[in-house]
């Protein structure tokens, strides 16, 4: 666990990053998985490994880490990797990009503290183009010799970029004030927030409180807990929605309108 007065300086950070054969982790398998262990900034240790999924790899999949079933057929199981993984993150926060991801393909590393650095980066980077590792890298500056212009897509290549880019994003957070206190960095950037306007979908770009109702009772059904902010944002609106539900409409009209609008809700709670 994280000492209760942990600093960055004094915390070890397993960074781990997974190359899968798609995105969803109920039909999908880890193709690659590495780890990064550092502490004070320095690393310490680093260990990857092809994992064969025991499935096929689709060429969509294959098109973005360039892993195919000839590359992963000898290689070790997830299971036999997971006494190695699990032994890494021992003594050290699990940080990973998109946390919910990766996490969800190595459920045996739930239990540990975790630090979702994609979240971290929002605060800390508030100004990026983006939040995308990659385009943090470059945004940044990072740079290290065991990275090269082909490193990105794969797990060993993108733990480093994480490794670098948190660094970096902690040393800007605490110049801007942030506590140097680790599970209270750790509380801050894993609280869900309110988004001004949806990230995606057909309504993407537009201010919440303009998203028509069916479209957020649909949200309500299908937002996974991947999408955290986005769960967050549609609660707090149609809390918003039920409060001041319009007087001037007719009683029945407005009781069904509340029945749908609590219906969504209890789908996010």
């Amino acid at each position: 666990m994280v000492a209760r007065h942990a600093r960055f300086s004094e915390t070890t950070f397993a960074f781990v990053d997974v190359e899968t054969t798609g995105m969803d982790p109920r039909e999908d398998r880890v193709v690659e998985a590495a780890c990064v262990v550092t502490r004070a900034g320095r690393r310490t240790e680093a260990f990857s490994t092809l994992v064969n999924p025991r499935r096929a790899i689709p060429a969509t999949a294959s098109a973005v880490h360039h892993l195919t079933d000839d590359c992963v057929a000898k290689a070790p199981s997830l299971e036999s990797i997971v006494p190695r993984l699990t032994a890494l993150v021992a003594d050290a926060v699990v940080v990973a990009h998109n946390a919910a991801f990766d996490l969800a393909f190595l459920p045996f590393l739930r239990e540990r503290p975790t630090l979702c650095s994609l979240r971290f980066a929002r605060l800390a980077v508030p100004e990026a183009p983006n939040h995308k590792n990659q385009v943090l890298r470059y945004h940044l500056g990072v740079r290290d010799a065991a990275l090269s212009r082909g490193s990105a897509h794969g797990a060993l290549g993108d733990a480093i970029v994480t490794s670098l880019v948190f660094d970096e994003c902690v040393r800007r957070y605490l110049r801007a004030g942030g506590s140097d206190h680790v599970p209270t960095a750790i509380e801050i950037a894993m609280s869900p927030r309110r988004l001004p306007a949806l990230p995606f979908g057909r309504h993407r770009g537009k201010p919440i409180g303009d998203v028509p109702a069916d479209y957020l009772h649909w949200l309500a059904l299908e937002v996974g807990p991947k999408s955290l902010d986005v769960r967050h944002t549609v609660r707090l609106e149609l809390e918003r929605r039920i409060r001041l539900s319009s007087p001037a409409a007719s009683r029945t009209n407005r009781r069904a309108s509340n029945r749908t609008l609590r219906d969504a809700l209890r789908a996010v709670r």
